[in-house]
């Protein structure tokens, strides 16, 4: 993956795309009065990260109170209309870099799969959930392949179009 990703996505950008940071993650740690959570910093990296984007307008940071992942700290998601939403965990200031380039990614997916790309960003471990949209649900399935899970497009149960990295043997 290139650190060199242009900061235009083109055309394929036409919806709001939404990058959730829970600003709550670890609120109830011990810190000193002042001091931000995890979440604040995080989503303060993202916003200087993205400041300069032409994703103005397509892609909105929104610092959200709960992402449901108390447990596992360090909340965030990618969501779309009529895309898959993925929310990972266990991310924090230092993967502030990584989530931008996934935001353009994500926000030039036709499909918002870019489950492959996560990984090859160091962000596979992190992945919490994804989540098909309503109007896809029944077109998607997990195909495991020698102990690899990958989500994948399917037709009346059969594997409609195999992603590069099933028709490649590579797995996220």
């Amino acid at each position: 993956m290139s650190d060199s990703l242009p900061d235009r996505v083109g055309p394929a950008v036409s919806q709001r795309h939404i990058l959730s940071v829970c600003r709550t993650c670890r609120r109830h740690e011990g810190r000193e009065p002042g001091v931000e959570t995890l979440g604040e910093c995080l989503a303060d990296r993202l916003a200087a990260l993205l400041a300069d984007s032409s994703l103005e307008g397509h892609l909105v940071l929104r610092r959200v109170d709960c992402l449901s992942g108390c447990r596992q700290p360090g909340n965030v998601s990618l969501s779309a209309y009529g895309k898959l939403k993925l929310r990972f965990n266990r991310v924090g200031p230092d993967h502030a870099k990584q989530l931008s380039i996934l935001a353009r990614l994500y926000a030039a997916s036709s499909t918002g799969d870019v489950l492959a790309a996560a990984e090859a960003l160091g962000l596979g471990e992190s992945i919490a959930s994804v989540i098909t949209p309503s109007d896809i649900a029944a077109s998607w399935e997990w195909l495991t392949t020698d102990g690899h899970r990958t989500l994948v497009p399917m037709k009346d149960g059969v594997l409609h179009k195999a992603p590069a990295a099933i028709a490649n043997h590579e797995h996220p």
